[in-house]
């Protein structure tokens, strides 16, 4: 469904600007992040233009590092849950993998799909890195965390946050006689050798990016309202904020989390000698690592004044949220509890596999819903063209400027010969055809007549009236 929505789905706006100028731009100068403009996503620019290279300009192909991306995500999501039981393994798994609002980045040639795949990667390395003392786990888990944050520098926080876990765990696995103090000295030399690799690679990118004051993450209000909103809103689409059951899943949210740490706080009072069991261990990986990134938003904020996480910035914490709920479901199926736990968990993977299979298509997008129709409304100009000609060569466009880029792309990658290119700064003056949404002003429509529109999106596809056009064929 990855697949099919990522060759079909129309190019959005934000893809398809970043396509027309990162992806141009000499490899040196990508990874530097010279042009650190909010849109401009350093790994996906990067992949953009390998895979540009390899397989061409097709949506397919732009997208394809996203598709690679979402193969680390199944695959180490599947690996860090196999320690659970059956029940909570196979019922978890559908809430994990089943965030419609999640899963549609894997299918955009945007950072963010990258990010996700590569933080999943990271949590499991950083799991295997605490519970089997190997430090081939814990330079994995750096490599992938550097890779998240070089695809969305939203995760920098969160690769901090590991490095922090990873010190936690290491300690209380000594107090309870599963690692020595020698574990915690070469954990902690790797921690500094491969963070002085990531402040290598890195440092260069975001000091052009605060130099340009483009960390804007867009939440303005408070971190409930925001953060806390959009994981709702991901796990429940449909329903409208302030609804009561949007305001439920904010506060079972809240909950889980709180439930989380008590478990643990239980945990290691009533701990002793002897191994820590894995999904407790696993618990404490994503639970820390969850908190401490939220934490780290924070002080951020609180520190430095840069804007709360909120919607696509803040989704990389949905899937930390769900492996906590389901890891957490997991340790207290235990004695009664195991039948209403078991039960909660299949509705929660019912709801999410229906929400998923109804939500998830090349015509629904949680953030670029107008952006749906694009390809159909280049092709609907073209078939037009292909009917009546104008007589002249290349036809112009105009009307609502949120349609430049895509129209650009789709202009540049296979129509350049008929169609013109969309100059933004002249969008309001009069072209052949218009692009227009239903809120535009009734004006728009003066002088042309409708060629197509589209439920999906409200886009309006307009042609110039003949009596309007100077040059139109007799």
């Amino acid at each position: 469904m990855a697949v099919h929505r990522a060759a079909v789905a129309s190019f959005t706006h934000d893809e398809s600007y970043s396509y027309m100028y990162y992806p141009r731009y000499p490899v040196a100068e990508i990874l530097e992040h010279t042009d650190a403009f909010t849109n401009n996503h350093l790994l996906n620019s990067l992949g953009m233009k390998v895979s540009e290279q390899w397989f061409g300009t097709s949506e397919l192909a732009l997208r394809a590092p996203n598709l690679f991306a979402l193969v680390l995500f199944l695959v180490h999501g599947a690996l860090f849950l196999r320690a659970l039981p059956l029940v909570p393994c196979v019922l978890g798994y559908p809430f994990l993998i089943g965030n419609t609002y999640v899963m549609e980045f894997f299918t955009l040639a945007r950072g963010y799909g990258l990010s996700f795949g590569f933080m999943m990667m990271a949590v499991h390395h950083l799991y295997k890195a605490i519970t089997t003392r190997q430090l081939g786990h814990l330079v994995l888990f750096h490599l992938a965390s550097i890779l998240a944050s070089a695809a969305s520098f939203a995760l920098l926080g969160t690769h901090i946050a590991g490095i922090i876990t990873y010190s936690i765990a290491t300690g209380l696995s000594i107090r309870e006689g599963g690692a020595t103090w020698g574990t915690l000295t070469k954990g902690t030399i790797v921690n500094l050798a491969m963070s002085a690799l990531a402040v290598a690679l890195l440092h260069g990118p975001i000091t052009n990016v605060m130099a340009q004051n483009t960390l804007d993450f867009g939440g303005k209000g408070d971190f409930y309202g925001t953060t806390v909103a959009t994981w709702a809103r991901s796990m429940v689409p449909g329903h409208p904020d302030g609804s009561a059951v949007f305001k439920a899943v904010q506060v079972l949210i809240v909950c889980v989390a709180v439930g989380a740490v008590a478990v643990l706080v239980r945990r290691y009072r009533r701990g002793g000698p002897g191994p820590v069991p894995k999904r407790t261990a696993a618990l404490f990986v994503v639970t820390s690592m969850l908190l401490l990134s939220c934490l780290g938003a924070e002080l951020q904020h609180l520190l430095f004044g840069v804007d709360r996480l909120v919607q696509r910035f803040a989704l990389f914490l949905v899937p930390l949220f769900a492996l906590v709920f389901i890891l957490l479901a997991a340790e207290l199926a235990r004695g009664r509890a195991r039948p209403v736990v078991h039960l909660t968990l299949g509705l929660v993977a019912i709801h999410a596999s229906i929400s998923f299979l109804r939500g998830f298509g090349p015509y629904r997008s949680f953030e670029w819903q107008f952006d749906v129709n694009n390809k159909q409304a280049v092709q609907a100009v073209l078939h037009d063209l292909e009917a009546r000609p104008l007589g002249q060569a290349p036809a112009s466009v105009g009307g609502n400027w949120i349609f430049e880029p895509a129209w650009n792309f789709y202009q540049q990658t296979g129509a350049s010969q008929v169609l013109g290119r969309w100059e933004r700064d002249r969008s309001l003056e009069p072209a052949d055809f218009r692009l227009l949404l239903p809120s535009d002003p009734a004006d728009m429509h003066t002088g042309y007549h409708e060629i197509a529109r589209f439920a999906e999106s409200g886009c309006i596809v307009l042609r110039r009236n003949v009596e309007h056009h100077p040059m139109a064929a007799p």
